[in-house]
């Protein structure tokens, strides 16, 4: 009886000490954080992400993001379309970032109809039409305004 007890006994305790290591390695915290403008307006969609994986969030209406990760992540990349990508340090702290425009590259990206594609993808004819050009045609309904529209392109 007594060698059974103490079979019991180290099943139990090794039981215990193997889910105490698991659960050890398997921690996470939760970081957050508000993501703005030089204007001090929110960013709305910013990609929030773990340097070096694939971990990420993006910020919503108000530009805070709520992320858990995990004990070892130490970087944070923020990327937003027309802004300059910004690296932080993660903290305990509730984080406030500050993104910069970045002009730059908004020349380099063309929006289409369907989507978006950068500048030296683009493959076909690209025109411009301004609004005096277009003040400039008389027309008598919306018909005739499409049609004059196409006369200017040409």
């Amino acid at each position: 009886m007594n060698d059974l007890n103490a079979k019991m006994k180290f099943t139990i305790s090794f039981f215990l000490m193997f889910f105490c290591v698991l659960g050890a390695f398997a921690q996470e915290k939760t970081i957050s954080g508000v993501v703005k403008d030089i204007h001090d307006e929110p960013v709305i969609g910013a990609n929030v992400i773990v340097k070096g994986t694939t971990i990420g969030t993006v910020t919503d209406i108000e530009g805070k993001f709520m992320l858990k990760v995990p004990q070892s992540a130490q970087t944070l990349q923020i990327s937003y379309l027309g802004m300059k990508n910004v690296e932080v340090p993660i903290t305990d702290e509730p984080l406030n970032v500050v993104m910069e425009e970045d002009i730059s590259s908004l020349d380099e990206v063309v929006v289409i109809g369907y989507g978006t594609t950068k500048k030296r993808d683009l493959t076909g004819a690209v025109s411009s039409v301004s609004g005096d050009q277009i003040a400039k045609i008389p027309v008598t309904n919306t018909a005739q305004e499409w049609q004059a529209g196409w006369q200017v392109f040409r």
